[in-house]
């Protein structure tokens, strides 16, 4: 519950300053989303480590995507939100629309309150939770490869 609460506010601050209005109390349009990017989303990098070495223990997936928006925090979608958070034993992924927006969010919450947060193309992975905060660097480092296999990053 504190880990949604946090990620509320981090969601809101994150697209703060960011909006099309123009600051004189009028506002564009609402930008439309954009296109859904090529290759594989969160559900499919999950399910990849699911079947990779150690993937028994990721435990139940949660679908905290509804969290990870400006719109969760009260305010309109934004398109710097997330596009999708999923939440395991042992890592979260959130996945952006783009790499650029992925970065932004990492150099933003990287080692916020001792979280530690990794970028894999448009994807970060995320230690965040109690859980989480027990795996070990050597399984931390086995997931990023994993996905950066995936990704053809690796």
């Amino acid at each position: 519950m504190l880990t949604t609460v946090v990620l509320l506010a981090l969601t809101a601050a994150c697209s703060a300053g960011g909006g099309a209005g123009s600051g004189d109390g009028t506002s564009a349009p609402a930008p439309s989303k954009p296109p859904v990017p090529a290759g594989p989303g969160a559900e499919e990098l999950v399910e990849d480590l699911r079947s990779g070495p150690g993937g028994e223990d990721l435990g139940e997936v949660r679908d905290n995507s509804s969290t990870c928006s400006n719109e969760a925090a009260g305010g309109d979608s934004h398109e710097r939100d997330c596009r999708r958070l999923l939440v395991t034993d042992q890592v979260s992924v959130y996945e952006f629309p783009v790499d650029d927006v992925a970065v932004e969010w990492v150099n933003r919450y990287g080692e916020f309150h001792g979280e530690e947060w990794r970028r894999v193309d448009r994807f970060a992975l995320v230690w965040n939770t109690p859980e989480q905060e027990a795996v070990p660097a050597e399984r931390r480092d086995e997931i990023t490869e994993l996905v950066e296999n995936r990704l053809g990053e690796g």
